[in-house]
């Protein structure tokens, strides 16, 4: 499977896998997510939950993705005060809260295109002159 490396800006690096090799159970994780987890429903009419499920969600497929990562600096201790190394986010996905924002809005955007193929939308007449958008023109 390939994977693709990222270099940071804070001099790490994180190793991504392919989005076109993902699976079916990937893609459950980031639902379960979306619709509150297993146990639970998201209150549509909540903002903050809303914005909880968008946030963990961003942080499941990072765990989904990254498959390996160096980072040059250590992670702040739990909230207990207990030490904490880097573990991939799929083991604890709240270790992506340790990162460097710069580093974070980086990996977000490479994850972005995992979740189209995780997430894809359909094509609409509005997307045309997007050179992304799978539609063509309306009238041919």
């Amino acid at each position: 499977m390939a994977q693709k490396r990222l270099e940071l800006p804070s001099g790490g690096w994180v190793e991504l896998k392919d989005p076109n090799f993902l699976r079916g159970k990937d893609r459950d994780a980031l639902i379960r997510q979306l619709n509150g987890g297993k146990n639970g429903k998201i209150d549509v009419n909540d903002p903050d939950a809303t914005m909880d499920a968008g946030l963990r969600a961003v942080k499941i497929m990072a765990g989904i993705m990254i498959t390996a990562w160096s980072l040059p600096y250590e992670p702040d201790p739990a909230d207990d005060g207990t030490p904490r190394s880097w573990v991939l986010p799929s083991v604890d996905y709240t270790i992506m809260d340790e990162l460097l924002a710069s580093d974070v809005v980086l990996i977000e955007e490479e994850l972005k295109v995992a979740q189209r193929v995780l997430m894809p939308q359909k094509p609409s007449p509005d997307q045309h002159a997007d050179p992304e958008s799978p539609s063509g023109p309306e009238s041919a």
